[in-house]
């Protein structure tokens, strides 16, 4: 989901997960009831600004019926009990092993947002809160052969940004501590006006954070696993930084360790700091190079259209992230051919596996 920070108010690479699990135990009625009472009684959300969603059917297993019941009896009225046919809420652990249905709760923010709005579609009337009951009943074998598995199991997830928010009335994560602390930073050190500039603040506090966290748990950057995505994280927030006229990054890092610290109990802040201190000055030289590269292409372009070719050579040539190609170009009124690009990246990922 790292294209979709900053553009959505809910989105996040990195966030707290609430969760609990029952194993064998209790089932579909005793799992509902715990959490719309937690919902209503516990936190005090009104039951008119909640809507849900079921599953309705797919590969065989048939719509959740015993769920919808069990809303119904919450006093649901039909309108706020939305069924999803299809994948949308099956949830499994990959081709093989355990899956089944799931049953998400929603907070309604009200038609302001949208008069067709449903759950889960683009629009910001419903922010999912809860994933209710992941109810797992099924194990599928690799010949997609489904059985019932011997001991039932419920999931629950909460995302605690997302239920902090609604509980704040805040429409966004990014308005409640410590994120809207790390977007007041940013915004403080930046010198350059744009009007992209509420995403890009967006993006990089979420990046700060998750990078913050992977950096003091002794993940070094990479171009392998953990280490990439640690990398990706700083860079794209370099990047985005350079775009916003901030002209040190590290010193966006030494406020979000000391806003963080009410989150982190750190191993070592001078570790942390090195790290980014290291890929700053890894990737300062590519960045400058993929800038005036980039710069060239666009001031003798005709077309609004960035073809996928040219941002596929300035990753795979200048190592200039696709992610910056798109923000600077978005900047000067132009689009990526991202879909050219992906087809350039599987192409040469294909090479390389073969060699």
């Amino acid at each position: 989901d790292i294209d979709k920070v900053g553009k959505t108010p809910d989105t996040l690479t990195f966030f707290y997960m609430l969760g609990s699990w029952s194993i064998g135990d209790y089932w579909k009625e005793e799992a509902l009831n715990l959490a719309y009472r937690l919902l209503t009684n516990g936190f005090g959300l009104s039951p008119e600004r909640l809507a849900v969603t079921v599953f309705g059917g797919y590969m065989g297993i048939p719509p959740d019926k015993e769920s919808k019941r069990i809303w119904e009896d919450l006093g649901f009225s039909p309108e706020r009990i939305f069924v999803i046919e299809g994948e949308d809420n099956l949830w499994s652990m990959g081709e093989t092993g355990p899956l089944g249905p799931c049953t998400e709760v929603f907070y309604d923010r009200g038609e302001e947002y949208g008069t067709r709005a449903i759950p889960g579609d683009n629009s910001q009337r419903y922010v999912e809160i809860w994933n209710a009951g992941v109810f797992m009943e099924y194990t599928r074998d690799e010949d997609q052969t489904l059985s019932p598995l011997r001991n039932r199991c419920v999931d629950t997830g909460a995302g605690l940004e997302r239920l902090t928010a609604v509980l704040m009335g805040k429409s966004s994560v990014f308005e409640v501590p410590p994120l809207s602390q790390l977007v007041e930073l940013i915004s403080q050190e930046a010198s350059v006006e744009s009007p992209n500039a509420p995403e890009y603040q967006r993006v990089i506090s979420d990046h700060l954070r998750a990078s913050i966290h992977i950096a003091n748990e002794g993940v070094m950057p990479s171009n392998k696993l953990q280490g990439y995505v640690l990398r990706r994280l700083i860079r794209r927030t370099i990047g985005l930084s350079d775009l916003l006229g901030i002209e040190n990054p590290l010193k966006l890092v030494e406020g979000s360790i000391e806003v963080l610290s009410q989150e982190i109990q750190y191993r070592s802040t001078q570790t942390v700091k090195a790290i980014f201190e290291y890929e700053y000055k890894t990737f300062l030289r590519t960045l400058e190079r993929g800038k005036k590269q980039l710069a060239k292409y666009l001031d003798s372009s005709e077309s609004d259209l960035i073809p996928g070719e040219v941002a596929f050579r300035l990753l795979d040539t200048y190592g200039f992230p696709l992610e910056l190609t798109i923000s600077i170009a978005k900047e000067r009124g132009f689009r990526v051919d991202i879909e050219g690009f992906r087809e350039l990246m599987e192409q040469h990922r294909r090479i390389s596996k073969a060699n």
